[in-house]
């Protein structure tokens, strides 16, 4: 529900909801103090002479609806300003890699970061092998930064590419389909293996 709400509010324009919201704090500070309106003007939406002119006699309690329209208005404008609209789309294009971590030429892994559902250990996981996380992990696809999510399938040893990680964070307990694996490493007793990863099963 939450996502929701915060999807609409994404998507209003800031002129537009600081101008309702500070219309609704012009209507009840007028209703405090009591008075007449008889003009509706939003901009950009519209402008308005009342036919008949709307009159407060006056509430003592209408401040407090403009305190709140305010407090209202500065949530609106921090959520279109701040993190919580800059939208991270799940796995950027289905798909991307994480890093498992460091192995030696005896395969093991500490500390393990990941689990496989099959119990296989870490250095054999396969394709195709559902995981669970143990340790959270970014994601990551070669210059994404650049090229958005059109190297997502591109190893992260590739030469022709810089190592870039996307918004998606993924966190302690999350499922993932192991769709490829690389390992690589300068040698032996230095390997790094990294996971391409889906949500969701191929073709699901």
């Amino acid at each position: 529900m939450w996502d929701s709400v915060l999807n609409w509010v994404c998507v209003i324009s800031p002129a537009i909801g600081a101008s309702a919201l500070g219309f609704i704090a012009l209507v009840t500070l007028v209703a405090w103090r009591g008075g007449t309106i008889s003009k509706i003007k939003i901009p950009g939406l519209f402008d308005v002479d009342l036919s008949k002119p709307i009159v407060f006699a006056g509430r003592p309690y209408m401040p407090v609806i403009a305190v709140l329209a305010a407090i209202a208005a500065s949530g609106l404008a921090y959520a279109q300003t701040g993190d919580a609209c800059t939208r991270c789309l799940g796995l950027p294009g289905e798909t991307a890699w994480i890093y498992v971590g460091r192995t030696d030429r005896t395969g093991k892994f500490d500390p393990p970061s990941i689990k496989a559902e099959n119990g296989a250990a870490i250095i054999d996981v396969k394709a195709g092998t559902w995981i669970t996380l143990i340790q959270s992990r970014r994601t990551m696809i070669l210059d994404y930064d650049t090229l958005g999510t059109k190297r997502a399938l591109d190893s992260p040893f590739m030469l022709n590419g810089k190592v870039t990680y996307t918004c998606k964070s993924l966190s302690v307990g999350q499922r993932l389909l192991v769709a490829d694996r690389k390992l690589a490493g300068p040698n032996p007793d230095d390997q790094h293996l990294w996971f391409r990863i889906r949500t969701t099963s191929i073709g699901g």
